[in-house]
């Protein structure tokens, strides 16, 4: 596609070759006898009448189907998703296919990124010729003809969340040009509210940007379909019967509904990796990164509380099997706090309430966390701060890490040993955030950005450092990888050194297993795709 008019930064080829093919996705053609289209085609039936086929889900309908208008840009993260969307809203004029719509393109995104995208806007397009409104904060206007004046309305998922489906009130009241989910994969639950009111939307034209369409099962997917209304796997019960456990045989490459889910994903997908090639080239010129995984053994008085933990686990899981005949649903919220406490034990052994240390010691007393007066530096702490000992005056570093309650633990020894830090998670406010960012970013002095992993994987802009600290591992891989690449992305000029820290002989052992499998399917899943760009 050429490059928007109005746009001032200069597109690369592969971001062109995106924007064409949203272009298109925007404008598709109808599906023929010759042509077949997002899986439809026409037929004549015996009684020579006209029908409309789809050639996945394998039935046949006399009524047009409602073609898909959109799609899922899923872009490795970094690849500058933002910028090719922009470059979409920006080329203009969208005609509007029903005149009843909008002229105005709401876009949803976390909280943390909301500034990221007014930043992009001011950067990458002339001034003056989009306009938009931030929907946010208690004073916004909720007018639904101010709202439609403008280009470009922002707002985040909490906010929309909290329209009224019934009375279709507030963001649902609008008829949108175009809806983009930044960070789309959030809807994933299907049940949740977010996901609810982001398919309540009413919009001619529909967009997910997720470096991760898949998260944790193929399920995932059917939120983001349902979305994009993308018929007929829109319905859960079509999608369920097409795409289940007992059709989906990964291992097996020659598995029918493996390839029509591939091609599925090859046509509501887009998805560029760094590692690819476009015109024989590499698709983006970055630095090389590096993985180390760093093993380390418990200290004696740790392994004694993991082990006295781990063994009282096991004892009651045995206890639940043995009492319920298998069945663990009525203990399954209490064994997967179980298994939290042995992998927050793993960072430090003050993170599960003190009174379970105690009990474990032998010692009666109900006093919990909260008292650090008596802090002894934890194993994995310890690694952290003899790595950071180590760095050279220009490294900076980003460390992750899913409880807050750690990130406390890590900021008593940070002081401790002079390490200069800000920090960045969900409790703090917008301006808190901004202000720790532009800090870490701007400041020689500031060595460590201290960032809980769910809050600080989305949409952020790291590259002023060169090595990243994982300090637990997540369950989802794809949250990890999210995390690595708000450092690893177009703007680095440095090699990037990951490190992840784990306890080794622990159910630490076990999540990384986990992660493998999970890797494994979203590579399954998208693999014809990969193989063939």
């Amino acid at each position: 596609a050429p490059q928007p008019e109005t746009l001032i930064t200069k597109l690369l080829p592969y971001q062109k070759q995106g924007l064409g093919w949203m272009l298109s996705n925007e404008h598709p053609k109808e599906p023929t006898i010759d042509e077949e289209v997002q899986f439809w085609i026409q037929k004549e039936d015996q009684s020579k009448k006209t029908r409309y086929y789809n050639t996945i889900a394998r039935f046949a309908t006399i009524a047009r189907p409602n073609l898909n208008r959109g799609g899922i840009l899923a872009d490795d993260m970094g690849l500058g998703k933002t910028i090719q969307m922009i470059a979409l809203i920006a080329s203009k004029p969208a005609i509007n296919l029903d005149s009843t719509y909008s002229k105005t393109t709401l876009i949803v995104t976390p909280l943390s990124v909301l500034d990221n995208w007014v930043d992009q806007i001011n950067i990458h397009v002339k001034k003056g010729s989009l306009s938009y409104y931030v929907f946010h904060g208690i004073n916004r206007n909720n007018d639904p003809e101010f709202l439609k004046d403008h280009d470009i309305i922002i707002t985040t998922y909490a906010i929309l969340a909290q329209s009224d489906i019934k009375e279709r009130s507030g963001l649902l009241a609008i008829k949108w040009l175009r809806v983009i989910l930044d960070e789309g994969h959030i809807i994933c639950t299907k049940s949740s509210k977010q996901s609810i009111a982001a398919c309540n939307l009413d919009a001619e034209r529909r967009w997910i940007l997720t470096g991760t369409p898949i998260m944790n099962e193929l399920n995932d997917m059917y939120s983001l379909i349902k979305f994009l209304r993308f018929t007929p796997f829109d319905n859960f019960e079509t999608w369920n019967t097409i795409f289940n456990n007992k059709t989906m045989k990964f291992k097996n490459n020659n598995n029918s509904r493996l390839n029509d889910l591939r091609n599925l994903m090859k046509t509501v997908c887009l998805r560029r990796t760094k590692d690819m090639k476009f015109n024989e080239h590499p698709i983006v010129c970055l630095p090389p990164i590096n993985f180390y995984t760093h093993k380390i053994k418990f200290k004696t008085d740790e392994k004694k509380i993991y082990d006295k933990m781990e063994s009282d686990t096991k004892e009651q899981f045995r206890s639940w099997k043995e009492s319920r005949n298998g069945d663990l649903k009525n203990n399954y919220v209490t064994f997967l706090e179980m298994l939290l406490r042995l992998r927050q034990i793993c960072n430090h052994t003050q993170l599960p309430c003190k009174r379970q240390i105690n009990q474990i010691n032998g010692i009666d007393n109900k006093e919990e966390i909260g008292n650090l007066n008596d802090f002894k530096i934890s194993s994995k702490i310890e690694a952290l701060v003899e790595f950071l000992n180590q760095n050279n005056d220009d490294d900076k570093s980003v460390v992750f890490s899913q409880w807050t309650s750690f990130l406390d633990l890590i900021e008593i020894a940070f002081k401790d040993a002079n390490v200069k830090f800000v920090r960045f998670d969900g409790k703090m406010f917008r301006n808190q955030r901004e202000e720790a960012v532009n800090n870490f970013n701007n400041d020689p002095e500031i060595k460590v950005l201290l960032i809980s992993l769910k809050c600080g994987s989305l949409g952020l802009n790291l590259t002023a450092a060169n090595q990243c600290f994982l300090m637990d591992p997540w369950w989802n891989p794809s949250i990890e990888d999210q995390a690595i690449d708000r450092i690893y992305r177009i703007g680095q000029t440095r090699p990037v050194s990951v490190f992840r820290i784990f306890i080794e002989n622990t159910i630490e052992d076990r999540v990384f297993e986990l992660q493998k499998k999970k890797r494994d399917l979203i590579f399954q899943a998208f693999e014809e795709q990969q193989s063939n760009e």
